[in-house]
């Protein structure tokens, strides 16, 4: 069977520099061809095509990715179009929001099926039982689906665990050199129950780890076929395996890979980890700090305290691997102390990289549920509703007790001291930082005109442009 599987948060011209792997689609992919279908991946981030441009292929089915965020109304109206042109063929949706929220999902006339949980052997399934022509769809694990005016929802698709089962990703069915960084996603799920996450309803508290041996194997791949220089680990928490995270440096080592690499990780490792992350060729890091304030911090159930990561912060400017801060502001219940509090601990750390975010109530996180209890925010009651429901979130949701003043004028200062409070921590703290500027001074051009470029986004207002950030370009 023909399958096409699709990734459509589309981004702007400016913006599709940007673009990352979807790993969710890859994997799928992988399954598919290994079992004998044909794939095709339409990355919208970075093909121009539309819809009609696939219709000589004929697949049979069409998958969508999709996390909740703006982008939904682009896929609404690709799944319509496709449908438009492909009447015939089956469109599925599947990842964090359509697995939030399937009923509401699948209630679309223009959505035939919808994957809850981990897409892989669920998408197999289907594929297979419909070229077969079988009527025993109620027995694909993880299915959701519509039948005589109602929705049926069947037993739900068990996790993987372990992560080795599966094939490389179908990084063969992309253009990788249009894509911003090279990445992989060595694990799934996060144990902790952080309040503001959807990881505690998608995931159960589920976590399973690709092998040391494959993570090498896969890097050895990107390296070899794609001149990988730098990886990024894109997934919740690179870390969290203290073992595998050892075990992995350890090998890095051993083999003198020559790479250098950019995780998100939990600010609670030791020195001796974090010296040997960075004797592995780590140089940046990504903190979910979230708050300065112990007491918003024991309300979003980080289970840390703030002594530890600051201790863990400095741990990491100590072996010259750049950190940087994700911060939350207009958080539910957050107060002026709270405020305060925060923006005591960034001077406490020498007012360090940082991306300030408003807090959004995001489906299937347990914030989102108090914020509709208590009359702070209403959700969406239609997967239509949600495209609208993002674009402004930034300055409709101020579900805190700060003034909407104050945030205004925190968001203009960020977005004015972007770039100078990068290059200040940059030099205060990596005394190296203008020797590979003379060392490299192509390179050093190149970063600096991102940084500024990216700065100038911010203060012209460009909403999108907070995806940009994500990862500090000081490396």
């Amino acid at each position: 069977m023909k399958i096409l599987l699709v990734s459509p948060a589309r981004l702007t011209p400016s913006e599709q520099k940007y673009a990352t792997f979807s790993y969710g689609i890859f994997y799928i992919a992988s399954v598919l061809e290994q079992n004998g279908h044909e794939v095709r991946i339409f990355d919208c981030n970075i093909d121009p095509r539309c819809p009609a441009d696939f219709v000589d292929f004929h697949p049979s089915v069409i998958g969508f990715t999709m996390a909740s965020g703006p982008k939904i109304a682009d896929a609404i109206a690709l799944s319509q179009e496709f449908k438009n042109v492909m009447p015939k063929a089956k469109i599925v949706w599947g990842g964090t929001h359509a697995s939030c929220l399937p009923e509401q999902t699948v209630s679309e006339p223009y959505i035939d099926f919808v994957v809850v949980g981990p897409g892989e052997y669920t998408m197999l399934e289907l594929v297979e039982q419909l070229d077969n022509n079988s009527k025993h769809l109620e027995d694909i694990k993880g299915l959701v689906f519509k039948r005589s005016g109602g929705v049926i929802r069947n037993e739900p698709r068990p996790f993987i665990k372990n992560l080795d089962e599966l094939p490389d990703p179908a990084w063969h069915l992309v253009d990788v050199g249009k894509y911003w960084a090279i990445s992989l996603n060595t694990s799934r799920g996060c144990p902790y129950k952080c309040t503001y996450c959807y990881n505690s309803r998608f995931h159960q508290g589920y976590r399973a780890d690709l092998s040391v041996d494959r993570i090498v194997s896969q890097i050895e791949i990107l390296q070899k076929r794609y001149g990988a220089k730098m990886i990024r680990f894109f997934e919740d928490n690179f870390t969290f395996n203290r073992k595998r995270l050892r075990q992995f440096c350890n090998e890095v080592i051993a083999r003198k890979m020559r790479f250098t690499w950019d995780c998100e990780a939990r600010a609670d490792l030791t020195e001796s980890e974090i010296a040997l992350m960075a004797k592995a060729g780590c140089v940046s890091v990504g903190l979910g700090v979230e708050t300065g304030s112990s007491r918003m911090l024991g309300f979003l159930k980080k289970g840390m305290d703030l002594e530890q990561m600051e201790k863990s912060f400095w741990f990491f400017v100590k072996h010259k691997i750049s950190p940087r801060l994700y911060i939350m502001h207009a958080l539910p219940t957050e107060n002026i102390d709270d405020f305060v509090a925060t923006h005591e601990m960034m001077a406490r750390l020498d007012h360090p990289p940082f991306i300030f975010m408003p807090y959004v109530p995001f489906p299937g996180a347990p914030l989102a549920d108090y914020c509709n209890e208590n009359g702070l925010a209403k959700a969406p009651t239609s997967l239509a509703e949600w495209g609208p429901y993002f674009p402004t979130a930034g300055i409709r949701f101020n579900l805190s007790e700060l003034p909407d003043e104050l945030l205004t004028e925190v968001m203009n200062n960020f977005a004015q001291t972007y770039s100078t409070r990068r290059l200040r921590f940059a030099l205060r703290h990596r005394p190296g930082f203008l020797v590979d500027g003379i060392i490299h001074p192509l390179d050093f051009i190149k970063t600096l005109r991102e940084l500024f470029r990216c700065s100038l986004a911010y203060l012209n207002g460009k909403n999108n442009a907070r995806k940009m950030f994500i990862f500090d370009v000081l490396k």
